[in-house]
């Protein structure tokens, strides 16, 4: 119930207009203050969002992306799972990230784009959906949202500051090209 009433009052305009969002650095603070509390939360557009708790299913999933995604990884790049990205005024965690250089330049910064981002989405598909044109806007070059359910994965290319110009839908028995090598998807989805 409080979720649905939290949506529905989000949807009336004159909620939405009231609503102030947080800066990067007050979030920052408030995760100092009360790590315990904001532990598992990430800033999307100046709003602290709760993350959802991951299934097995859905950490398998992540797995075996980033095994895939690992074995034709160029030497100039680092996956990292579920760690923090400065994208725009927001703080995301995606569930894979493939960022250019080394884990050393980044040990007193975030990186603020990614060569690749892949969400893993079970029950996250719309709030996914809603991350692309962020991701666009910070250059990232590919994005890949896994439709768990329907055994799909959408992939965003051709950042620009308005969005993606190409979304292509690949679904089990395809495979998709990156970075010189292909992700088969029916070795994911058996």
């Amino acid at each position: 119930m409080y979720c649905n009433l939290y949506m529905e009052v989000l949807d009336i305009p004159e909620f939405r207009k009231a609503i102030v969002p947080i800066s990067l650095e007050n979030y920052w603070e408030l995760c100092k203050k009360d790590p315990d509390r904001y532990q598992n939360t990430e800033l999307f557009k100046g709003i602290i969002i709760n993350k959802i708790k991951k299934s097995s299913e859905h950490n398998f999933y992540k797995n075996v992306f980033t095994e895939e995604i690992r074995k034709i990884l160029p030497l100039e790049f680092f996956i990292q799972n579920e760690n923090s990205l400065i994208i725009g005024e927001s703080e995301l965690e995606p569930d894979i990230s493939v960022i250019r250089g080394n884990l050393k330049d980044y040990k007193h910064k975030k990186p603020s784009s990614a060569r690749l981002i892949v969400e893993i989405s079970f029950s996250s598909l719309s709030y996914d959906r809603n991350k692309a044109l962020e991701y666009a806007r910070a250059g990232v070059e590919e994005y890949w949202i896994v439709d768990i359910e329907s055994e799909r994965v959408e992939v965003f290319k051709n950042p620009t500051a308005t969005g993606y110009l190409e979304t292509i839908q690949f679904t089990k028995n395809d495979s998709i090209p990156i970075m010189g090598g292909i992700i088969v998807l029916s070795r994911i989805f058996e």
